[in-house]
């Protein structure tokens, strides 16, 4: 998993980060690697298995070290120093290896690995906690996890402290749905598995993002606004790449002056009558391609990303997918250029109707300081 600077900023931030990982030894390991050799950071390791992250580090250093000598003597000498790398519950190395490291002496008190310890924040020495897997939860019952994540965010938030917890696939499948059943009840709506099934998918060696759009955050206790009551959309966590954004109080004011609204397409009063008539979210364009095209989950969410990106060939492939299944549905030729007209104007600046609760979440809350 590649970290980049607005991840590692992010993840450090108060609170619980899930990584699905399919290999968390290895992504620990690479964590380590970029956060506290490379990065400096001060880091908590609650795993059993310190040997082999111990020697996974190990590894990617002694690469790191090889990569930026080009003499063979002295090359050899550093196989040497690191094939007697040790490690007594931290990493370390000797003084005449400084040269070589990014950052010194490495690391008497920078990662400390806590392979007997259950996470516990107050516990924690340092900002940020690395988890391997569920074992390392304090909980009496395996039906008690769902709600230990929950509290271990909340704690997390309190004591200001950073949680980053590795599950594998199957572990995180059993957490969620663990979190749905106790949230939905014992029988699941096709809807809410299907939601589930597509955002595990779409979630691949990343991080279950703490969005209001999320049913797999919700389901983990991450977010508190349940998407499927408020028809938030987890596509569009990934679509927005503009920074651009629209004044949606002021386009909502003005629409509430108009008494009648006239639609290009009767239909599209569904998905348009919640803000009267105008295309105000981003949500509503994916479900009006579906409407009006029979366009596939898939074939939405490229299509958001496509306007926002203005890429003309592949707009001009989806447009004419538009028109022809649009007219396949009946609907007159004239009134879907007009609509995609309008799709290609303000799709670049639509944002999320999760998006926009936050922001209206967030003025209220400043507000009332």
């Amino acid at each position: 998993m590649e970290l980049s600077e607005s991840i590692i900023k992010k993840i450090s931030q108060p609170g619980l980060w899930i990584v699905k990982s399919m290999q968390p030894c290895r992504d620990i390991s690479q964590f380590i690697y970029e956060m506290v050799y490379k990065g400096g950071m001060f880091v908590d390791i609650f795993s059993s298995n310190k040997r082999e992250i111990k020697n996974e580090v190990v590894a990617l250093i002694r690469q790191d070290c090889i990569d930026n000598v080009s003499d063979e003597n002295e090359r050899n000498w550093i196989e040497q120093e690191m094939s007697e790398y040790n490690t007594h519950g931290f990493f370390w190395h000797p003084e005449e290896m400084n040269d070589y490291v990014d950052n010194g002496v490495f690391w008497s008190s920078y990662a400390i690995i806590k392979d007997d310890n259950l996470l516990v924040h107050s516990n924690c020495v340092h900002g940020i906690a690395l988890v391997d897997g569920l074992e390392k939860l304090w909980v009496e019952e395996e039906k008690d996890i769902p709600t230990k994540i929950k509290e271990v965010n909340s704690d997390a938030k309190v004591y200001k402290k950073s949680a980053i917890m590795f599950l594998s696939d199957s572990q995180l499948r059993w957490c969620v749905f663990a979190g749905a059943h106790s949230i939905y009840g014992e029988n699941l709506s096709e809807e809410v598995v299907d939601r589930i099934n597509f955002e595990l998918d779409v979630i691949n060696d990343s991080f279950i993002p703490h969005y209001e759009g999320s049913l797999v955050a919700y389901c983990l206790g991450l977010t508190e606004i349940d998407p499927l009551k408020h028809d938030l959309m987890f596509e569009t966590l990934f679509c927005s790449s503009t920074d651009e954004t629209r004044n949606t109080n002021n386009c909502m004011n003005l629409a509430q002056k108009h008494n009648k609204v006239k639609y290009l397409i009767p239909c599209m009063e569904k998905y348009l009558v919640e803000t009267n008539g105008f295309l105000t979210y981003m949500d509503q364009l994916m479900m009006l391609s579906r409407l009006l095209a029979d366009f596939s989950r898939e074939e939405s969410y490229r299509l958001c990303r496509t306007l926002s990106s203005r890429d003309q060939n592949a707009l001009s492939e989806l447009k004419q997918m538009f028109l022809d299944g649009g007219k396949k549905n009946g609907h007159k030729e004239e009134a879907l250029e007009q609509v995609w007209a309008e799709w290609e104007e303000k799709g670049p600046f639509l944002m999320s109707k999760a998006e926009i609760m936050s922001l209206d979440l967030a003025e209220d809350i400043y507000k009332n300081l």
